[in-house]
């Protein structure tokens, strides 16, 4: 993988200086390019084991926490699977070994 495949691109909506009660991930790697950063900016950034960081600033991808992809990503599938009647850890189960996509739906 790259750190274009893996980054979140958010957009700024207001100055980082407004940001005061709560800093979302984007604002934080916003913070970190030590630059001037405007309203309307796409933000793009990895999440590391130390946080969150700006791919402008080139992570390396041994800082990269697979964990916190792994988290983000069930958390998205648990919200589709729930609609559908399935819980991630029924398709966590069925997933060992299996090669077929197939066994999913039976």
């Amino acid at each position: 993988y790259s750190l274009e495949d893996l980054a979140f691109k958010v957009q700024l909506t207001k100055p980082i200086s407004e940001y005061v009660k709560t800093t979302p991930q984007h604002v934080q790697a916003a913070r970190k390019l030590r630059r001037e950063v405007r309203p309307g900016e796409i933000i793009a950034y990895v999440k590391t084991r130390d946080g969150v960081a700006p791919i402008e600033l080139k992570p390396r991808l041994s800082e990269i926490d697979w964990n916190k992809y792994i988290e983000f990503t069930k958390s998205v599938f648990e919200q589709l699977l729930d609609a559908l009647g399935m819980s991630f850890s029924e398709i966590e189960s069925k997933a060992k070994g299996v090669r077929d996509l197939s066994s999913f739906w039976s």
